[in-house]
């Protein structure tokens, strides 16, 4: 008897009953023809998922997978807000052109009715004025002591025909000349004389004052402090939850967090300057701070909770280097409680951020920050640029559960830049809400 045969290996099979070798042996389909209604390409590309997951397992590392976290889905997600950014920025400027028009116009209407009041207006009143000469003028004598001159004016007593003042700091006399005037006024230690008469004018009335061009909010203002420009779908979520790969790193692992640059942050950051400080940001040393699990969790809550509203914060600091290298990429515990509590305080311009960092940097109390000590200096104007998330009014689960619990916008105001009178600054108190970009560096 011959000796028995070597067991053949198994052969790895696909979810559809086919080994990898039936497989390949098979004949490709028309993918251009169709049998009894089925759809040939759909199970062509349901087979070749089969394929591609048995050659994973045979030959690992040999099939591509998904395209990283860092940077394509950080440079999607960015793009896609500087978009609706520069969107935002052309529509409120377009609003407040429009705005401005009609308040011109309302403007023109009430000024013709005021001055078609006032000269159609037979309400007169008198006033008494004195001659200013050289240049031979008539100006008004104070209104306190209007209705005293006026009643000498009007007095038929003889006896009763001069009189005494005071008025801004001088003693006057006035004596009237006869039963129809005219009336002198004398002031007392100058001996200096002035005729005095009585005008009629237009009466006072509620159109005194002209109306005044009604002020429209700059638009400025509006994208920074009163809209949140920023709306991102169900559907963009989950696109860029299933697009990307967002694994952690052995280097993340041992805590050493990817930074790289980044053109695309960069470039926002710019965008959203461009109307504050005016501040152009380096896409060379712009450094993307990624945190591919950290992102992931804050797409999966957004989706899932309906939140699609965003506003572009920043956060000026002097722990730059500290920050980089935390896995929150934020240690809230060393936060110290400061005017609206515990939390994480970020800007909803870029005026607030640049000066903080400016103080941290320059510190008139002469301590070194922890980038200092780091032997770290990063120029005037280096801010940490991030995304913070809102829930809208008609999608929200707990109408009992307002901002305050999650963050609080209020006036904080600088020291150092022009004052504007919207609420310019957050405190965050759910961390959750907040996606930290990158450090945007001039």
């Amino acid at each position: 008897m011959g000796a028995p045969s070597a067991p053949q290996p198994k052969r790895p099979k696909t979810s559809d009953g086919y080994t990898l070798d039936q497989h390949t042996a098979q004949p490709a389909p028309n993918i251009g023809s169709s049998t009894n209604g089925v759809d040939v390409q759909a199970l062509l590309d349901k087979h070749m998922e089969n394929v591609k997951s048995v050659l994973q397992q045979v030959l690992p590392g040999t099939v591509s997978s998904k395209p990283a976290a860092v940077p394509h889905a950080y440079d999607m997600l960015v793009e896609e807000v500087t978009n609706q950014y520069n969107a935002a920025i052309t529509n409120a400027q377009k609003q407040y052109d429009i705005d401005m028009a009609a308040a011109s116009v309302a403007h023109a209407k009430s000024l013709a009715e005021y001055n078609a009041q006032i000269s159609t207006s037979g309400s007169m009143t008198r006033i008494v004025e004195f001659l200013v000469s050289p240049p031979d003028t008539w100006q008004a004598v104070d209104s306190s002591i209007q209705p005293l001159l006026l009643s000498l004016f009007d007095e038929t007593d003889n006896s009763k025909w001069t009189i005494q003042y005071n008025s801004h700091g001088h003693s006057y006399r006035a004596i009237k000349l006869g039963a129809q005037g005219p009336v002198l006024q004398e002031n007392t230690k100058y001996n200096t004389k002035r005729e005095l008469r009585v005008k009629d004018v237009p009466a006072a009335s509620s159109h005194s004052s002209p109306p005044q061009l009604q002020s429209v909010e700059p638009w400025q203002n509006k994208i920074y402090f009163d809209i949140w420009p920023i709306t991102l779908s169900n559907d963009f979520y989950t696109e860029l939850l299933t697009r990307f790969s967002y694994d952690l790193t052995t280097e993340m692992i041992n805590g050493q967090n990817t930074s790289c640059q980044s053109a695309a942050i960069a470039h926002l950051a710019t965008v959203f300057d461009s109307f504050g400080c005016g501040q152009t940001y380096s896409p060379s040393k712009t450094e993307l701070w990624a945190n591919p699990p950290l992102m992931a969790t804050f797409l999966r809550m957004a989706r899932n909770r309906n939140y699609n509203e965003l506003r572009v914060v920043m956060h000026g600091s002097g722990s730059y280097t500290a920050m980089r290298a935390d896995p929150y990429l934020f240690d809230t515990t060393v936060l110290t409680a400061a005017r609206k509590g515990h939390g994480i305080y970020v800007s909803c311009s870029p005026h607030i951020a640049n000066e903080y960092f400016q103080t941290k940097k320059d510190s008139s109390r002469g301590e070194q920050s922890i980038d200092a000590k780091a032997g770290v200096q990063y120029p005037n104007g280096t801010v940490l640029i991030g995304l913070l998330l809102r829930q809208k009014d008609s999608t929200c689960k707990n109408t009992k559960c307002d901002s305050l619990h999650t963050y609080e916008q209020y006036h904080l105001g600088s020291s150092t830049q022009t004052e504007v009178p919207g609420k310019d600054a957050f405190v965050v108190r759910d961390a959750g809400h907040l996606l930290w970009l990158g450090l945007c560096v001039p």
